[in-house]
């Protein structure tokens, strides 16, 4: 990978775009420093005990980010600034961009459009700006863009080499941010499809067999419950930020499966006022402004929406047969994810947009270079 990316700094756009990425990203961190409040705490918290030999603090829930706190009970442990800790993930950030870029070069020989996803996923600000926290978003986006990209290579050539490091990319996904699970549903449909229309029939037997079965291990583990009840009662928009029955009681991990929300909206809220707060969670986790956020953040996050109309455009009317499960896949994750905060809630901050932006951008990328290609034609 070493080489590849030294050939590509050949390129001059390339180049001014990475540098340009490392001088803004390095002057934020001298002239902000890192933020370790609010959700950073939990993190902290389990990092240090892992560093002391202490139990985990937030018993099963901490295996779903024990990679995020491993890495911080890492330095903790060498009495290394945390500043280290952000280092890293700027620089895995520019790995996630780079994969995205081979990939996008490798698939579509385009350096246009590899380019112009490179630099969108560099300075797209609902992605970056949570490379400066101590939260687990900038180590769980990067680890997703790099295992989708590891996953269509693994679909090109299935080698044990790119078997073996979308496992370990697996397993880091899912062990960095409890959604992780989504990254797994988006790439197991993607293989699906890719079975059905290379016509491997047997091997797309086998494939739902094996989902079949994962699927009845999962409802019978600790995965299924990932509901919070008291937030459906409360008909939350927000995680914590009741709509409905304030009075209601509230607990943070208080955890049910898909059945007992069922019962919850059937006995409790009804349908109809759960479709509606779902469709209110969606429009303001796609939306990303919120009215509390200062106005210079809502018009960095503002720009972010020219990504929609392009995104629109490349799903339905970029058609490269090279590009469709790339396609597909992007379209899984954003699938998977409006389902989730449907379900649940959007995060107060909404962090929870971050992993799937590089999944937008691409299929934006897509729009725009359908665009290009019919205006100079």
């Amino acid at each position: 990978m070493m080489h590849s990316l030294l050939y590509s700094f050949k390129n001059k756009q390339f180049t001014i775009v990475s540098i340009v990425y490392y001088v803004i990203a390095f002057t934020i961190l001298f002239y902000y420093g890192i933020n370790d409040d609010g959700e950073a705490f939990k993190y902290l918290l389990d990092g240090k005990s892992i560093a002391e030999n202490k139990g985990l603090n937030y018993g099963e829930f901490s295996y779903f980010f024990i990679t995020y706190s491993i890495l911080l009970a890492f330095f903790i442990k060498l009495k290394i600034s945390l500043w280290a800790v952000v280092i890293i993930q700027i620089l895995l950030a520019y790995v996630a961009a780079y994969c995205l870029y081979k990939l996008i070069l490798r698939k579509a020989n385009n350096h246009f459009l590899a380019l112009l996803i490179f630099t969108c996923y560099l300075f797209c600000y609902p992605i970056q700006k949570w490379l400066f926290f101590i939260y687990s978003e900038g180590v769980y986006t990067s680890f997703v863009v790099i295992g989708f990209c590891v996953f269509m290579k693994l679909v090109d050539d299935f080698s044990f080499k790119n078997v073996f490091f979308f496992i370990l990319l697996t397993i880091a996904i899912i062990t960095t941010r409890p959604v992780g699970i989504l990254f797994l549903l988006a790439v197991f449909t993607t293989f699906l499809i890719y079975c059905y229309i290379s016509k491997q029939h047997k091997l797309l037997r086998i494939l739902i067999l094996a989902g079949l079965i994962i699927c009845i291990a999962l409802l019978n583990s600790p995965v299924r419950y990932f509901i919070n009840p008291d937030s459906l009662k409360r008909m939350e928009v927000i995680c914590m930020v009741p709509q409905k029955n304030i009075t209601a009681s509230y607990s943070q991990y208080n955890r049910v499966g898909l059945m007992g929300a069922f019962n919850v909206v059937k006995n409790d809220i009804g349908v109809i006022n759960f479709l509606k707060v779902g469709i209110k969670k969606l429009q303001l986790f796609f939306g990303l402004v919120r009215p509390y956020y200062s106005l210079k953040n809502n018009i960095f996050l503002a720009i972010n929406w020219l990504f929609y109309p392009f995104a629109i455009i490349g799903i339905f009317f970029y058609k490269k047969k090279e590009l469709l499960l790339i396609k597909v896949c992007c379209i899984s994750m954003l699938f998977f994810t409006a389902l989730s905060i449907f379900i649940t809630c959007d995060d107060w901050s909404n962090r929870f947009i971050a992993p799937i932006f590089p999944f937008i951008i691409v299929l934006a990328g897509f729009g725009i270079n359908f665009l290009r290609c019919k205006k100079l034609a």
